[in-house]
């Protein structure tokens, strides 16, 4: 099967989303299958990209940058279309998805669409300004690709429902992110940890990985650490935000931080590469993400498999952590999230240890890359066959345990988005 990934950028940056279309597409072609990954990037992006490899499809774009505009992407794509059997396109609001999805729609090659949590409610009404012009787009463009495509993928029953609070009345498959287990099963030790964060040290860690950006919930998450370390008996906690400024956001949190004297208590170590996270996640007690909007987190399922208990909140869509008394989950509001950073701390280490277990066992049952690629397979048959596409697909039990296509997605040298 010739499959083609079509997103509006390949750049580091974009992290969460980035691994997420690699994963997929990284199983698919150790099963054989050929993967293309398009994309448009100006220059900027396409030196933290660095070298592509063969499968990556990277073009220049245009002014207006925040639309993405690459008519050499659309232009190629529209070339090469006869020879692609299935268009993967990720993300809404840019022009190589809307591009692609037309140009798929005129071939008659089948199409699915993956929003990855952009159209969920909170990112639609954000600020009026986005509101007002996501609203044009949808009643404009978004119809004309809504038109397009055979299929919405959900990454969580959470995202199927907004997608109908968006109007959307087409076919929905739901199948989440996987992760690559294996990659943090064996952790390195806490002193080395200590070594690489010295600030570590003699602290209990909560730890958040993820863009900085308004959508993570971070203002009501130190509001929450605030409260938190009045008390004394938890002066020693230390927050690690590490991520990637998405938009100037990190400026805010520092001006938080300062107002709500949180400097001894809050580490910035910027964006973190594997090694660098997998140090942090063998010293952290727990991981947090406060999220408001959320597709499927990448980094809520590499702190499960790292054996870690997590706190989230509902719009992070995972309720099986909770089923699985892996973690908690609590409304992202700063009372809620302090009660839930309390009783967590407040466990023995052996009782979080105990929690980490299931969230690891959870991850090998359900959230394997294999397990997830192939209920994706299974979406990709049915629309070349012309069948009914299901809503929740089964993987083929056969694909889904084959442990060597459970492969580190290699398409961006993610080394390139370390800020040291």
């Amino acid at each position: 099967m010739e499959i083609a990934h079509v997103l509006r950028c390949m750049a580091p940056r974009m992290t969460g989303h980035v691994h997420s279309v690699t994963g997929f597409g990284t199983v698919m072609a150790a099963w054989g299958h050929r993967v293309t990954y398009w994309s448009a990037a100006h220059a900027a992006d396409r030196r933290r990209i660095g070298s592509p490899n063969p499968s990556m499809r990277v073009f220049d774009m245009r002014r207006p940058h925040g639309w993405f505009y690459s008519p050499a992407l659309a232009l190629a794509l529209k070339y090469e279309i006869g020879d692609i059997d299935l268009v993967h396109v990720h993300g809404l609001w840019s022009h190589p998805n809307w591009a692609a999805v037309r140009i798929a729609a005129r071939a008659d090659v089948p199409c699915l669409l993956s929003p990855h949590g952009e159209l969920s409610p909170w990112a639609l009404r954000r600020t009026w300004a986005k509101r007002l012009k996501k609203a044009m787009f949808l009643a404009s463009l978004g119809r004309s690709i809504f038109r397009g495509i055979h299929c919405l993928h959900a990454l969580s029953r959470t995202e199927a429902g907004a997608f109908r609070q968006a109007g959307y009345r087409g076919p929905v498959t739901i199948v989440p992110n996987g992760v690559d287990a294996g990659q943090f099963a064996q952790l390195p030790d806490a002193d080395c940890a200590e070594e690489r964060f010295p600030e570590l040290s003699g602290r209990r860690v909560v730890l958040f990985i993820g863009r900085i950006s308004p959508e993570k919930g971070l203002d009501a998450l130190l509001s929450a650490l605030a409260r938190l370390v009045q008390r004394p008996s938890f002066d020693d906690v230390l927050l690690v935000l590490a991520g990637i400024d998405d938009g100037g956001h990190m400026t805010h949190i520092r001006g938080l931080i300062d107002r709500l004297g949180l400097t001894e208590h809050v580490l910035l170590p910027g964006c973190v590469h594997i090694k660098a996270k997998r140090h942090l996640l063998a010293r952290c007690d727990l991981f947090v993400l406060p999220s408001h909007s959320e597709g499927f987190s990448m980094a809520v399922l590499e702190a499960l498999a790292s054996a870690r208990p997590v706190l989230v909140t509902p719009a992070c869509g995972f309720p099986d952590i909770v089923h699985a008394q892996a973690g908690l989950c609590r409304p992202a509001q700063p009372e809620a999230l302090a009660e839930g950073l309390m009783h967590l701390l407040d466990l023995s280490p052996d009782h979080r240890d105990k929690l980490g277990r299931r969230g690891h066992r959870l991850v090998l049952d359900r959230y394997t890359w294999p397990r997830q690629a192939a209920r994706m397979l299974t979406v990709y048959r049915a629309m070349l066959e012309g069948g009914e596409i299901p809503e929740e697909p089964q993987p083929d039990e056969v694909l889904a345990e084959d442990s060597s296509s459970n492969l580190e997605p290699s398409a961006v040298d993610w080394a390139q988005c370390l800020e040291s």
